[in-house]
C-alpha cells in the first residue's frame, strides 16, 4: 500500500537532474515569509538574468555538460517566481558593490544584468542594498575640516557614485556620460519659463 502523495511543486520537475541541495533552496524560499541575503562575489540567485547566470554554471568544477548548464540556468530562473507571484515575499538583498562589477557574460549581459537589477529593486516587495567599499569615497579638498556638509565621489570603470557626507546610505550611480549631462545642467542654471 502507497503512503499519501506528495503534492508536487514546480522544482520537481528538476529532480534527478540537478543537485538535491539546488532543490532544497526552491523548497526553502517558496514557504519562506521574507528573505535576506548578502553576497560579496555574485549578484543574488533571485536577481540573475539567464546570460549572467550561464556562464557562472559554465565555470562549475568538474565541467557541467551544455545539458546540466541550462537545467540549473532554467531552474535558477524559476526560482526566481518567489519575487514575483500574486503574494510575493518579501526581499532584502545586499550586495557588494565588486560583486556589480564583475563581469560575467560580456558588456551587453552585464548591462543587460544592471538594468534588471535596477527594475527589479522598484518592485515594493524588493529592497536592495550597495555595500560601498568606503576607501574609495572621496571628499573634495575644499569641504573644509568637519567633512559633514560635502559631496563624496566614488568611481568605478564607467560609473561615478554621489552621496551627501551627512546622508551616507542615500547614493546617486551615474555612468560618466550621465554625470557630465547633470554638470552642464547645474552650470546652465536654473530651466527658464517660457510660456
Amino acid at each position: 500500500m502507497l503512503g499519501p502523495r506528495r503534492p508536487t511543486h514546480w522544482w520537481d520537475q528538476y529532480r534527478g537532474q540537478i543537485p538535491e541541495g539546488h532543490l532544497e533552496v526552491s523548497e526553502v524560499e517558496h514557504f519562506a515569509t521574507h528573505i535576506r541575503t548578502a553576497q560579496t562575489v555574485h549578484l543574488p540567485g533571485l536577481l540573475q538574468t539567464a546570460d549572467h547566470a550561464r556562464p557562472i554554471f559554465e565555470l562549475t568544477v568538474p565541467k557541467l555538460s551544455r545539458l546540466e548548464v541550462e537545467l540549473r540556468v532554467a531552474h535558477r530562473l524559476g526560482r526566481q517566481q518567489v519575487l514575483t507571484r500574486n503574494n510575493a515575499i518579501p526581499y532584502v538583498g545586499i550586495i557588494h558593490d565588486t560583486a556589480l562589477r564583475l563581469e560575467f557574460g560580456g558588456r551587453d549581459a552585464v548591462r543587460t544584468q544592471l538594468e534588471y537589477l535596477a527594475e527589479a529593486s522598484e518592485r515594493d516587495n524588493v529592497t536592495l542594498l550597495i555595500d560601498v567599499i568606503e576607501s574609495k569615497w572621496q571628499r573634495s579638498s575644499f569641504s573644509g575640516g568637519g567633512g559633514n556638509n560635502c559631496i563624496e565621489v566614488a568611481t568605478t570603470t564607467n560609473q561615478v557614485a554621489l552621496r551627501e557626507s551627512d546622508s551616507p546610505a542615500d547614493v546617486l550611480i551615474l555612468s560618466r556620460g550621465a554625470l557630465r549631462s547633470l554638470i552642464r545642467r547645474v552650470q546652465s542654471g536654473p530651466p527658464t519659463d517660457n510660456r
